[in-house]
């Protein structure tokens, strides 16, 4: 993507990109990341109003990225010696960015609840003391003092007796979430010459930090950039205002507003659509190509089209039906399986070089060899399934899990790398969902079932998930010419900081205002509540074998090869697979129609403006995203300082 340069704004480009990373970048990026958990706590965890962590961007990362470049281009001027090189930037935003994913909804801030819940909340009514001995001590905390602390809060994390309970399952966890990196790290390392060299892969989420990273006087030189800057701030401006005074007119363009569209059946069927204009979704979306623009919205209107079919046939009876998540799953898997069967014979080199049969420029450049990588991924996955196995999962059982939480990982990153969808998510798609809810109740142990509810924190949802900023990460890098270990070094840093500042933050919130106050509004007892029903449902509820829905598992693999196929055998083919896959998430309901503007936008633009006019109109989409980023994150702060409830752009 071109954007219009400034002199200045070239000579900042043309500048020493490649340069490595000093420790003083270094410590500034420890900081800002502990920085930014505790805002990521705040706002997720504590407050819940202007969430973070449900978008494709944490619009934290964008906005403090936003800040530094401007920052750095004010001390270039002055103190030239002193400013951060465009590789030290790119470092800070994935670490924050990183760091932030970590610390958000679908990661350790559900941990919190998963340990505690159900100890708290059992009751003679629920019936939840019997599920008490399947769950491990080691990994919960279950003392009577130290749970009314916690839940009820008006003490300190640091009183005497405080911090100790929580050393052992802490630390396990710990151990446990740095093994998932370890693996996710070393499948971005085999994967990414594959994707970034051969397939050209176009990473759309990646656009907008590389040109503030790169180009960020020349970027804000540029009037269209202004105005969609200006227009979103209005818009969130008047939006947040009128949270305080009803009466001021604003424009609402935000999703999570449904409409029923039609009353009677079958086509009530399609229930509440929303026809929100987020102006982020309208700037990130413009730089998604146009079929993948086509299949988001496309597949959408399929999937609601498949509730019409269902109530037509008068099969709602089955709540499940049409089995859109079975369905996604399929799709998930069949991705995974063409990314590995169409690069077989890249793997085939990979796993050459790693075991010193192939050429060394094939890992020319990487951040670990082939072999540390390869290691790295199977030491780490067996680990993983040692760690269940000790703590009461079956050893095939716990095999099974973990394969399908990296299979599900590796076809988000794909996704994303891919589409660069604004949102996405997966629901009830957890690995102990999908083996429970096809191999039904009755075909595994209690031990199985107790230990993948204690799992969900990690599978609940994969919106803002650890592997694909990593990727991205490296690919950005590629694009600048720096050091792809640069980028492994800082993340792991970030993530080593992000999990002791989370839980430090969520546990210093917890004792100071109570778990279960008004003061914390975040999700931890809803997860909670969620996560030991479930549980106890598992255990409670027999049941066999659900071939109804591996059919559908089944018939959602086979289409996505058979787009797959259309894909590669017609230049014409509109529909992408992973529009496919994104058709059974919550997200897509929040997005589709702004996308929808957006592919209506674009082809106009293209068909009678041509390539020319699309790439000088690039700014005024990017204003709109970083528009809408920055008096969100004003807004966020705002509230986290003033202890006000705020005004949400987005949910």
């Amino acid at each position: 993507m071109a954007i219009p340069q400034t002199q200045s704004g070239a000579a900042e480009r043309s500048g020493q990109v490649a340069r490595g990373v000093r420790a003083r970048a270094l410590a500034l990026t420890v900081l800002l990341v502990v920085a930014n958990v505790h805002w990521v706590v705040q706002a997720d965890g504590v407050r819940h109003d202007g969430v973070i962590t449900k978008l494709s961007l944490t619009y934290n990362a964008i906005f403090t990225l936003m800040l530094l470049a401007a920052a750095n281009a004010l001390l270039r001027r002055l103190w030239p010696r002193l400013a951060l090189n465009p590789t030290e930037l790119v470092v800070v935003y994935t670490s924050v960015f990183l760091a932030s994913s970590i610390a958000g909804l679908d990661m350790l801030q559900p941990l919190m609840a998963t340990m505690t819940h159900a100890f708290w909340f059992a009751s003679p009514e629920n019936g939840w003391e019997e599920m008490f001995p399947l769950l491990p001590g080691a990994l919960t905390v279950r003392d009577p003092a130290v749970l009314r602390d916690v839940y009820e809060g008006g003490t300190a994390l640091f009183e005497p007796g405080h911090l100790r309970p929580w050393l052992v399952p802490l630390g396990l966890w710990s151990v446990f979430a740095c093994l998932l990196f370890v693996v996710m790290t070393s499948l971005n390392v085999l994967i990414r010459r594959r994707w970034m060299d051969r397939e050209k892969l176009s990473f759309p989420l990646v656009e907008l930090p590389l040109e503030m990273s790169t180009n960020f006087t020349g970027l804000f030189a540029s009037r269209l950039l202004w105005i969609g800057f200006g227009i979103a701030l209005v818009i969130d401006l008047l939006g947040g205002l009128s949270h305080y005074y009803p009466a001021l007119p604003h424009l609402d363009v935000r999703s999570y507003r449904g409409v029923r569209v039609f009353d009677h059946k079958p086509w009530s069927a399609v229930g509440r659509l929303e026809f929100g204009t987020p102006p982020f979704v309208i700037g990130l979306g413009y730089f998604l190509p146009l079929p993948v623009l086509f299949s988001c919205w496309f597949f959408f209107v399929f999937a609601r089209s498949q509730s019409v079919v269902t109530a037509f046939l008068g099969l709602e009876g089955d709540r499940r039906m049409p089995y859109l998540a079975e369905q996604t799953f399929g799709a998930y898997v069949a991705i995974a399986a063409l990314v590995v069967i169409n690069a077989r014979h890249y793997w085939a080199n990979v796993i050459g070089a790693a075991l010193g049969d192939g050429s060394e420029t094939e890992e020319a450049g990487e951040a670990l060899s082939y072999r540390a990588a390869l290691a790295g991924a199977i030491v780490g996955f067996a680990l993983l399934v040692l760690f269940a196995n000790v703590f009461g999962m079956g050893m095939w059982y716990a095999v099974g899990f973990m394969a399908i939480y990296f299979i599900t990982s590796l076809t988000v990153t794909r996704i994303r790398a891919e589409l660069g969808p604004p949102a996405h998510d997966l629901p009830y798609a957890s690995p102990g969902e999908i083996l429970i809810g096809l191999g039904g109740t009755g075909s595994y142990s209690r031990q199985d079932r107790a230990l993948s509810a204690l799992m969900l924190w990690f599978t609940r949802g994969y919106r803002t998930h650890p592997m694909p900023v990593q990727l991205e990460g490296f690919k950005m890098a590629e694009r600048i010419g720096a050091s792809q270990r640069s980028i492994l070094t800082s993340t792991w840093l970030a993530y080593l900081v992000a999990i002791v500042t989370t839980f430090w933050g969520m546990l210093y919130s917890f004792y100071r205002w109570g778990e279960a106050t008004a003061m914390i509004r975040g999700e931890s007892v809803p997860f909670g509540n969620q996560l030991y029903r479930k549980l106890w449902q598992w255990l409670a509820v027999p049941g066999g074998a659900d071939y109804r829905a591996m059919a559908f598992v089944a018939a959602g693999a086979l289409f996505t090869v058979l787009l797959n196929q259309g894909k590669l055998t017609y230049p014409w083919w509109p529909l992408y697979p992973v529009g496919f896959a994104l058709q059974g998430g919550w997200m897509m309901r929040h997005i589709w129609f702004a996308l929808l503007v957006v592919w209506l936008a674009k082809t106009a633009l293209l068909r009678y403006g041509g390539g020319n006019i699309y790439r000088r109109a690039a700014p005024l989409f990017m204003g709109l995203a970083l528009g809408e980023f920055t008096m969100a994150s004003i807004w966020s702060l705002y509230g986290i300082a003033f202890q006000r409830s705020v005004w949400s752009f987005w949910s």
